[in-house]
């Protein structure tokens, strides 16, 4: 289970992290938070045409949700969410996220 947590941890830090990055460049702004990223983010996509549905970007959005469950523990029982959160289904979303992001970074000029 901790494994689990961890590559969750990760995922979503890693996201946020590229996703600032991002916004950075090609806005010259900082993200107001790590969820509204993801939207500052599909702005950008949408821009070159490469945006996500709404329904992915709400997942992407949960996942920072889960990912601050996880860390800061805010009584809430991990188990409990499991039948909600698949871990199937995230690491599939975070290989979709590397497919956009790479081609992102090539239409952008930042690779």
């Amino acid at each position: 289970m901790k494994f689990i947590e961890k590559v969750i941890q990760e995922l979503v830090d890693c996201a946020s992290d590229i996703n600032e990055y991002i916004i950075k460049k090609v806005t010259n702004e900082k993200p107001f938070s790590t969820k509204r990223a993801f939207r500052d983010l599909q702005e950008i996509l949408e821009k070159h045409k490469l945006a996500w549905d709404e329904e992915k970007l709400k997942l992407f959005i949960d996942t920072v949700s889960f990912r601050n469950e996880i860390v800061h523990s805010y009584d809430v029982n991990v188990y409990m969410v499991w039948s909600k959160r698949n871990i199937n289904v995230i690491i599939q979303l975070y290989k979709e996220y590397t497919e956009k992001i790479l081609l992102l970074l090539q239409k952008v000029n930042l690779i």
